[in-house]
């Protein structure tokens, strides 16, 4: 039952706007105070501007105002971004990422997005800014908005330890070879344009693969000829496969920050940041820490954007930045409720899986906190086995008390054994809460498959019986002996 006095037939078209615009006001801002600073991104994004208007550029102020800046990676690359020993990412990009978040003021939430997603999570808002080593070209100027370039570098082209390629140093160094590359990056598109379409190798011969690190792997263990990326990760993974630097400088490389289109006002203010850093001695510092020492790029006079500095700042050793924690108002938590695949009996035993088979390991999960998931909140491995699973966003709101299922994309060791794999639930600020989720399988050889051959069957000759008709005597037949035919041997299945 309502309070409210009973309004006037007079004052209806006066004051029903009037108090339906004051409803909405208040109930906006309540849903703004108790959302809290990522729920008031949410419903920015959501509500978005009215029709039939331009929206205006509020790219800096929507980050401004919830205090968070979102930045989108992809790992695998080292040393720009990659897993450390600790399984949080590090490299050189992602210190780069909260050296920008402390020169605007603002959070850091970092989010791993497979490299040919990251453009689509700028249209969609999904992320403020990428930083993942993306090369400036044309084409993708056509497509997003790029910051000042932060680094320089050249390619470099990898080939197996003790293979007969030693040297590369044109693209017909490469004919008729198989060759490797990062989806959706610069190396893909020059394979394309100086191998491929040049005749030089068949379009089966480039291999395409989500991750560097993936091909890498395939080329140390003889899957493929060559392996193209930028420098700087090409030596690293020397380091960790067997693989040998073979070739570099055929395609230069500009790096840049990514934003969407639109965002004039926060490209404005990464630009500045970046100056910053630079005429600090940020950026030549970080390069110290991380890029990898001896590095010899032959970088092209007047490409770098961190020139040698008369003085340089003292930059103190690289930590790794403390989580802070979620907003005060709501706790996170979460339990465990249930294995959807592949269970392990509550850990009392591994599930069976083929080596090398794709599969998804599901959980259910039970939001035991105050605070309500949304897509911010993300599942990730942290420790174990990790067979190429990838971190996962939530897909809808979860309010306290609701379950929630989540599935990864695994793929089985090529090795038998068992395997454990151990992931957990993070918030917005990258902070690890709830039970610990757990994949435990054990990779089986696939059975050697036996054909079966075709059996050539003698067939016996059949004795056709005569049944005579009741009221009929039939006549005693003249024996005919049949010749016993030769024995044929039963025919043996090899």
């Amino acid at each position: 039952m309502s309070n409210a006095p009973e309004q006037l037939p007079g004052e209806t078209n006066k004051k029903t706007p009037l108090l339906l615009y004051i409803l909405l006001g208040v109930c906006g801002l309540a849903a703004l105070l108790l959302a809290g600073v990522l729920g008031a991104r949410l419903v920015w994004d959501i509500w978005g501007s009215p029709a039939g208007q331009t929206p205006a550029d509020d790219s800096w102020s929507v980050v401004q105002q919830s205090g968070v800046m979102l930045v989108g990676t992809s790992s695998g690359y080292p040393p720009f971004e990659d897993y450390s020993g600790s399984s949080n990412l590090d490299g050189y990009d992602i210190a780069l990422a909260y050296e920008l978040g402390k020169k605007l003021g603002v959070q850091v939430n970092i989010q791993d997005i497979p490299f040919d997603s990251l453009f689509p999570a700028l249209e969609s808002r999904q992320v403020d800014l990428a930083i993942a080593a993306i090369s400036v070209t044309a084409e993708r100027e056509q497509q997003v908005a790029f910051s000042n370039v932060y680094f320089s570098s050249v390619d470099g082209i990898l080939a197996r330890t003790g293979s007969p390629i030693t040297s590369v140093t044109s693209a017909q160094d490469m004919a008729g070879q198989r060759i490797g590359v990062e989806m959706n990056t610069v190396f893909q598109t020059w394979v394309q344009v100086n191998l491929v379409d040049t005749g030089l190798i068949t379009p089966d011969q480039m291999l395409i693969y989500a991750q560097s690190k993936d091909a890498v792997n395939d080329l140390s263990l003889g899957r493929l000829d060559v392996v193209l990326m930028d420098i700087q990760p090409a030596i690293a993974y020397t380091k960790s496969f067997g693989v040998t630097l073979v070739g570099q400088g055929l395609n230069q490389q500009r790096m840049a920050i990514a934003l969407k289109k639109d965002s004039g006002e926060l490209t404005a203010k990464v630009n500045d940041a970046l100056i910053q850093l630079q005429n600090e001695g940020v950026l030549a510092a970080l390069q110290k820490v991380y890029l990898v020492p001896g590095f010899d790029g032959n970088q092209p006079t007047g490409n770098t954007p961190t020139p040698p500095l008369a003085t340089t700042t003292p930059y103190p050793t690289f930590t790794l930045y403390p989580p802070v924690p979620s907003p005060t108002g709501c706790s996170n938590s979460m339990a465990y409720v249930k294995d959807l695949t592949y269970s392990d009996g509550g850990m009392t035993y591994y599930a069976d899986v083929t080596t090398g088979q794709s599969f998804s390991k599901g959980w259910r999960i039970k939001n035991t906190g105050s605070c309500t998931w949304n897509a911010y909140y993300y599942v990730k491995f942290v420790k174990g086995t990790q067979m190429g699973g990838q971190p996962v966003a939530v897909q809808k709101y979860v309010y306290p008390g609701q379950t929630y299922d989540v599935y990864v994309n695994l793929v089985a060791p090529s090795s038998s054994g068992q395997y454990k794999g151990e992931w957990r639930l993070f918030s917005p600020y990258n902070s690890p809460f709830g039970s610990p989720l757990y994949v435990m399988v054990e990779a089986i050889p696939a059975a050697t498959r036996t054909v079966t051959p075709t059996r050539t069957i003698t067939r016996t000759p059949t004795t056709t019986s005569t049944t005579a008709a009741p009221s009929t005597a039939t006549p005693t037949s003249t024996a005919t002996e049949t010749p016993t035919p030769t024995a044929t041997p039963s025919p043996t299945s090899t």
